[in-house]
C-alpha cells in the first residue's frame, strides 16, 4: 500500500554511487514509478516539463507535486 503523505510520491530510491544526479537504484513494490515501468538504473529528465539538475531538486518536485506529475525518463542501458 502506498504511503498517504499528502503530497506527491513517486516510490523511487536514488542511486548513492553516481553523484547527485537522478538515478533511480531501487523501485518500491506497487509504487506509482512501478507502475509507470520505471526501472534501476533509468535517470529522471524533468517534472511538469522542467529539467531537473539532481536528486534533491526531483525529490522536492515531485513532493509539492500534490500526486499529479509528468515525469519522462532515460531508461537505464
Amino acid at each position: 500500500e502506498e504511503p498517504n503523505l499528502g503530497s506527491g510520491y513517486l516510490g523511487v530510491e536514488p542511486h548513492y554511487f553516481i553523484g547527485n544526479e537522478a538515478i533511480v537504484d531501487g523501485i518500491l513494490p506497487g509504487s506509482p514509478a512501478e507502475r509507470a515501468g520505471l526501472r534501476e538504473g533509468d535517470e529522471v529528465q524533468s517534472i511538469n516539463f522542467v529539467s531537473v539538475s539532481g536528486w534533491a531538486e526531483m525529490a522536492e518536485t515531485i513532493h509539492q507535486s500534490a500526486g499529479t506529475a509528468h515525469i519522462p525518463w532515460r531508461p537505464a542501458n
